[in-house]
């Protein structure tokens, strides 16, 4: 029996979780990330959710990123 060496990495995993005004959640996403994802990849994500559907957000809860208000700005943009 032939075995095959493997290595172990640890690797994050973003959840997105919507809550409607009707108090029903929804998971809307999960990306696999590669540590240190910045103001860029939130970017792509909360895009990709927007693509998807979602119109607005009400709060967004993070762990301090900075450039993480501007991105939500931007994607959702007052008018």
């Amino acid at each position: 029996m032939q075995y095959r060496q493997c290595s172990v990495a640890n690797r994050p995993i973003y959840a997105a979780i919507g809550v409607t005004l009707a108090r029903e959640k929804d998971i809307l996403g999960l990306w696999a990330g590669t540590g240190g994802e910045g103001a860029k990849f939130w970017m792509s994500v909360l895009t990709d959710i927007k693509n998807r559907g979602v119109k607005d957000s009400f709060f967004l809860v993070c762990d301090g990123l900075k450039g993480l208000p501007e991105v939500v700005s931007n994607v959702w943009t007052t008018t």
